[in-house]
Parts: C-alpha cells; sequence; structure tokens
C-alpha cells in the first residue's frame, strides 16, 4: 500500500517466472511419465499414477501426468462411458481372497493376411485378476478348456469354485459335459451364468477387451505359432507388471500372492525416500524390494539408503495370520560384493512380489 496504494491491494496474476508459484514437477519425472505413455499408448492417466507409484515409488497425480503428456504432444486417453438404463445396473462381486473362485471364458482374435480364427481361453482368479491358466489354438473344443484347467491346478492347486457361462466347451443340458465330469471328480463347485448375460463374467470380458487394445492391435501376430509366444510375455506383463484400477493400482500378482500389505508398505517407504531425493534435485531411486514364503517362514527383502535388509516372520496357521516374532537382519556387508547399492545409468530396479 506504501508503495503502490490501493491498487497495491489488489490481486495481481503471478508471472511465469514467480518463484513463489508452486514447484515444478521435476524433468526427471516428466521423463519417466513420458517415457511410459510412449511404451504403452494404451495407459491412460490413472494407469500412469499408478504404475508411477508401483514401479518406481513416486506419487504423481493425474493432473500432472495430463500437463506432461499434453505438453509432449501425446494423446490423451478417452473414457467411453457407458450409458445404462436403472434396469441394467451392474452389480458387482469379488470374492474374498485368492483360490475361492477362478472365471474362464473363450473369446476369438484373427491372425496371419487370411484372417484365421484362432480360439482363446483363460481361467481368472476372481478375487486378484491373476491368469492362472491360458490356452491359444485354431479348435474351440472341450479339450481347450479341460487341458488348461488341468495346466492351472498343477502350477497353483485346486480353486473352490470355477464360474463359467454355458458355452458347449462347459455346460450340457443333457447329461454332463466333460469338464464337468472333472469338476464332480476334483469336488471343484461350478458355478453356470444364466443364458445371455455376459456381465457375469465381466472380469474376462474386460480382459478380452484388454489384451484386444493393448497386445493384438498393436503386434498382429503373423501366425498361430507367433501368436502363442508373444501372448505369453503379454500375460506375464499383465500379472506382474500392469498395475489394476480394479485392485486399486496393485498388480494381479500381489494379491493372488498374497503380499499386498507387504508390498504396499515397502512402497510408501520408499516414496517418502523419494520426497527427499526430489525436494533438493536428486533422481528419485525405484524401489528394491522381494517378498515371498519358505515353508512357515514369510521373508521379505527390501532395498534402503543404500543399504539392504532381510526380515524374516514366522507364520502360525494361516497364511494371513502374521504371529510369531519378526527378525530384521542389516545384509548390508555380505551383499556388497553381489548386489549394487544403486542403479547404474540406464539401468532399472522393478519390485518384485513371489511366494
Amino acid at each position: 500500500y506504501n508503495e503502490h496504494g490501493s491498487d497495491g491491494l489488489m490481486n495481481k496474476r503471478p508471472s511465469a517466472n514467480d518463484k513463489r508459484v508452486g514447484m515444478k514437477t521435476p524433468q526427471s519425472i516428466r521423463s519417466e511419465i513420458i517415457q511410459v505413455k510412449k511404451k504403452d499408448p494404451s495407459f491412460g492417466l490413472k494407469k500412469i499414477k499408478h504404475w508411477m507409484y508401483r514401479f518406481r515409488g513416486v506419487k504423481v497425480s493425474t493432473g500432472t501426468v495430463r500437463k506432461t503428456i499434453t505438453a509432449e504432444g501425446l494423446p490423451v486417453v478417452k473414457v467411453k462411458k457407458k450409458k445404462r438404463l436403472s434396469s441394467q445396473k451392474v452389480r458387482r462381486f469379488e470374492r474374498a481372497r485368492a483360490m475361492q473362485l477362478w472365471q474362464s471364458d473363450i473369446t476369438q482374435f484373427t491372425v496371419g493376411q487370411h484372417s484365421m480364427r484362432v480360439y482363446l481361453t483363460i481361467f481368472m482368479d476372481d478375487h486378484s485378476r491373476y491368469i492362472v491358466g491360458w490356452r491359444l489354438q485354431s479348435r474351440q473344443t472341450a479339450d481347450l478348456v479341460i487341458d488348461t484347467l488341468k495346466d492351472a491346478m498343477v502350477k497353483y492347486g485346486k480353486p473352490e469354485e470355477v464360474l463359467t457361462d454355458q458355452g458347449r466347451q462347459y455346460f450340457a443340458w443333457r447329461g454332463k459335459s466333460e469338464l464337468e465330469k472333472l469338476l464332480e471328480k476334483e469336488n471343484i463347485k461350478h458355478v453356470v451364468s444364466r443364458a445371455h448375460h455376459p456381465q457375469t463374467l465381466g472380469k474376462c470380458e474386460r480382459f478380452w477387451e484388454t489384451v484386444g487394445n493393448e497386445f493384438w492391435t498393436r503386434i498382429r501376430p503373423f501366425d498361430l505359432d507367433e501368436a502363442k509366444v508373444r501372448l505369453k510375455y503379454y500375460i506375464d506383463h499383465y500379472n506382474y507388471q500392469r498395475p489394476h484400477q480394479g485392485l486399486d493400482g496393485q498388480v494381479p500378482a500381489d494379491r493372488f500372492f498374497g503380499v499386498a500389505a507387504d508390498v504396499r508398505e515397502v512402497l510408501e517407504k520408499s516414496v517418502k525416500e523419494n520426497s527427499l531425493r526430489i525436494a533438493v534435485g536428486d533422481l528419485p531411486r525405484p524401489p528394491a524390494f522381494l517378498i515371498g514364503q519358505v515353508g512357515d517362514q514369510r521373508i521379505a527383502f527390501h532395498g534402503t539408503a543404500g543399504s539392504f535388509y532381510l526380515n524374516n516372520e514366522h507364520i502360525n496357521g494361516d497364511m494371513n495370520a502374521n504371529t510369531g516374532n519378526t527378525n530384521s537382519t542389516n545384509i548390508n556387508n555380505q551383499l556388497t560384493q553381489e548386489l549394487p547399492t544403486q542403479a547404474m545409468p540406464g539401468e532399472t530396479t522393478q519390485g518384485i512380489a513371489i511366494s
């Protein structure tokens, strides 16, 4: 007021060079966002936000993601909202834990110049969206489903229930299908959706859309053999590397193997440490951790501040009942000759969740 009178009391629009305006997003973060978007063009704002948190240990807002990719001239994925009548309202469900319910469905794609039809079936864990089994072949037969289920049970054990539609590979109106006989033999309950109601298998339907958008339309396999090889890598990516919005940014493996809470704890610590690095102009450090179980011991290995720690916790009874003593050991001295304490330029260190 002393300098400018009443005009000095008026609100002024801050200039672009005004340092009092909030801190700009560091270039290292913007570069990472741009790299993720270019690598996976189908990723939307929330998907990139979740990826940055899960695999870089950095929290960014969807607004920051939008500004960054827009400034780079990259397109923003537009989410199409489906209009539904009140009578068509979707009722969502999810089992409380892994291995309670597996969903299964079949879809078709085309390969090669002559658009040969190929059929893809999956078995998906309802709680985690983890793909426990899949198979791709040129014929839509009962063996397509049965062989996939058998392979999945060999790897992960038997689920309590299996949910399918009324397709002839799954269900028979007269007598019992081969799948129904197998489920009865293995003492697995068969849950069948009502006719003409694909919403019951909505998680599988959404996966078909994801495979089509993120994999098939980008790769367009030349033949069935190429499709099988490439699809295996994509499903591994889906299970272990792709944050799922329906899982609050977790990857399916986090939930399926029961380590989601452990992973989030490690990530929150990484976010706090990276906040200081970003504030002082340093590069954020991707989280490094390994979580699993050996016998009745829950193992958690993580790196922080240039040191490595090994936590082991005794588990009594149920996997989710974490009781007993927890020991934490600094094993930095034993690992200095084996593991780098900081990623070298061009290298990335990613979190892995296993059981």
